[in-house]
């Protein structure tokens, strides 16, 4: 009779070890079986769990080839039954009763784990009491990307015009983007799109890269980046978008005015992520504008207004006057080199010069401007023109001052360097400023380089939460 009661304990033992499975369930309340009752109780034994590694960084952008091998130990100090490890998203998800398991891992993400220790304690021949502790990790296993491949064969420019895509083209004199160059370098995480160039169309710079691999999870998207505003000592970058960034065609971040040449830090977060792109786009700071000061001789019936004129300019550099530069022989030579100056070859009579250029902020449309620069001893005459394939339009003044569709005269300037404002009224011009500048004012000093963002961005990371 004692060897079959002997039997059934042995019997109801791995009953119980049955029962209690790899799942941390909840405790139960007393259970009959055969007259035998088994109780769940909660208990705090004595473990640590470790892991080798804890966060391990990778710059896959598919995370099917991205592997991780952890080795986990689990230091016990009293006398357990049973030791059955649970591991989300690892190979194998269970391991029972090794104390130092090593498990596999494939993609990125934010991987749990956790180790049940039970005890069976036989308090008498009809009462068994199963005493259970879950222990965790103080922290869990983190995989996830950083980026440190920034080049040209995984951020690819896209040809596809439609939504927040654009076709950027290589710079050309004629039809063209703003141009942008994008580094990044062996020793960094560090990108950099500085722009170089002002050209004829106003397109954002764009690249795109595409992502894989994170297993339906909750990600985060963070970077540090810095909009670098040249030549000023502005605080605040101007009020228009700098750079957006794009995931699946969302627009899920734009940045606009932000401190000048200080780093901030940038998060954006998505839901049940998988495979997605993102796109990085760059907005110009200025375009070429459709209008341009054409040179000219004074007219006849000018020249009575234009010796007054000329005092009233002499007296007041900084209101109305207007440039006889002829811009560097051509538009790609003018706008490429950050040393580029603007020479003039006018004479007092208005001898024929090279038509100025004038450049329009991409989110400012009620202005246009360009740079003149009048040899000494000479005067210059302008007028403003807006040029299509089968007409123009000229644009003069009669007080040196407002513009008038077709009136004679033209913009007269003294010699010196001059920045050159013109007001539009819905696209229309209305007036003119001319702003004298130093003797050793530049083209690329005063009219470009305040215009033009570089924009930095490094330890951009994806990471699952």
């Amino acid at each position: 009779m004692k060897g079959f009661v002997k039997g059934l304990k042995l019997f109801l033992f791995v009953a119980v070890l049955f029962l209690n499975s790899c799942t941390e369930e909840p405790l139960l309340p007393p259970l009959l079986v055969n007259e035998i009752r088994v109780t769940q109780v909660s208990q705090d034994y004595s473990a640590i769990i470790t892991l080798d590694s804890t966060s391990i960084k990778r710059d896959r952008k598919d995370g099917s080839l991205v592997q991780a091998s952890i080795n986990y130990q689990a230091q016990v100090y009293e006398d357990i039954d049973s030791i059955q490890w649970i591991f989300e998203g690892g190979t194998p998800p269970k391991i029972s009763q090794v104390l130092n398991p090593s498990v596999d891992y494939t993609g990125y993400g934010h991987f749990p784990s956790q180790v049940i220790l039970t005890k069976y304690d036989t308090l008498s021949d009809n009462k068994i009491v199963v005493r259970r502790d879950t222990v965790t990790p103080n922290e869990n296993l983190k995989v996830y990307f950083e980026e440190k491949n920034w080049d040209a064969s995984e951020w690819i420019m896209d040809s596809g015009p439609s939504g927040t895509s654009w076709n950027p083209q290589l710079p050309s004199a004629t039809n063209s983007e703003t141009a942008n160059t994008w580094t990044s370098f062996p020793f960094s995480n560090m990108v950099i799109l500085k722009e170089t160039n002002i050209l004829t169309k106003a397109v954002p710079y764009r690249r795109t890269a595409s992502f894989s691999g994170f297993n339906n999870q909750r990600i985060r998207i963070s970077f540090d980046y810095k909009v670098n505003q040249k030549g000023t000592n502005r605080r605040f970058t101007r009020n228009s978008p700098k750079f957006d960034l794009v995931v699946n065609g969302f627009n899920r971040l734009q940045i606009k005015k932000t401190l000048n040449n200080e780093y901030q830090i940038a998060s954006v977060s998505l839901d049940d992520a998988t495979d997605f792109d993102i796109e990085i786009i760059k907005y110009p700071g200025l375009a070429q504008a459709a209008w341009e000061l054409t040179p000219t001789s004074l007219p006849a019936v000018c020249q009575t207004t234009s010796a007054n004129s000329t005092a009233t300019a002499s007296a007041t550099t900084n209101s109305s006057s207007i440039n006889t530069g002829s811009i560097t022989t051509t538009l790609s030579q003018t706008m490429s080199s950050s040393t580029a100056t603007i020479t003039g070859s006018n004479t007092a009579s208005g001898s024929t010069l090279d038509s100025i250029l004038l450049f329009e902020e991409s989110n400012n449309l009620n202005r246009i401007f360009g740079y003149v620069s009048i040899p000494t001893t000479q005067t210059g005459y302008f007028y403003l023109q807006y040029n299509t394939a089968t007409e123009s339009y000229v644009f003069g003044t009669e007080d040196q001052n407002n513009l008038i569709l077709s009136a004679p005269c033209p913009i007269e300037l003294n010699q010196g360097n001059y920045k050159l404002f013109v007001t539009l009224d819905e696209g229309f011009p209305s007036s003119f400023n001319a702003v004298k500048l130093g003797v050793s004012a530049t083209l690329s000093d005063t009219i470009l380089d305040p215009y033009f963002f570089d924009l930095y961005i490094k330890n951009f990371k994806i990471e699952a939460y």
